[in-house]
């Protein structure tokens, strides 16, 4: 613990450096929210498939895209 006490008093010395990480946190919070409410998956498949679907959820809601226009295939 004392090796990391620098690095947790980070904060108070650099200037903008949040003391939480609440905002790291927040994108995580409706892939909790989905896993607990649905019980999760019941094979490597299923979890691999949620994964990468939270995640491009989670991607595209950062970078203020439509998730639905992103995962539909329209032919050109």
């Amino acid at each position: 613990m004392l090796a990391l006490a620098p690095a947790l008093w980070t904060f108070v010395e650099v200037p903008g450096v949040e003391p939480t990480n609440t905002a790291a946190e927040r994108p995580l919070r409706p892939a909790v929210l989905w896993r607990r409410k649905s019980f999760g998956t019941h094979s490597a498949a299923g979890s691999r498939l949620a994964e990468r679907l939270l995640t491009v959820a989670a991607t595209l809601k950062a970078q203020h895209r439509n998730i639905v226009d992103y995962c539909v295939y329209r032919p050109s």
